[in-house]
């Protein structure tokens, strides 16, 4: 996948949002019908939406992981 800046003026494809496209994304292996031209306020909604999401995933993972050490160190004093 890349990220490019647009080299038309076109508007930006996110729902209504009608601002100037600052930036293409073209998705990898597929044609040029698909890319994905977007303004800079909502490439950056899109980062920070994304990144709250990595940092869930990520925290929802080492709560698991503090989780089954528990259970494994319970587990070894039991025996």
């Amino acid at each position: 996948m890349k990220l490019l800046k647009c080299k038309y003026r076109i508007k930006c494809e996110m729902g209504a949002c009608g601002n100037v496209a600052k930036y293409s994304i073209f998705p990898s292996r597929t044609g040029s019908q698909s890319t994905l031209h977007v303004c800079e306020n909502c490439l950056e909604e899109l980062t920070d939406l994304f990144m709250k999401e990595k940092v869930a995933k990520k925290e929802k993972a080492e709560k698991k992981d503090k989780v089954t050490k528990k259970d494994k160190g319970a587990k070894d004093e039991k025996e």
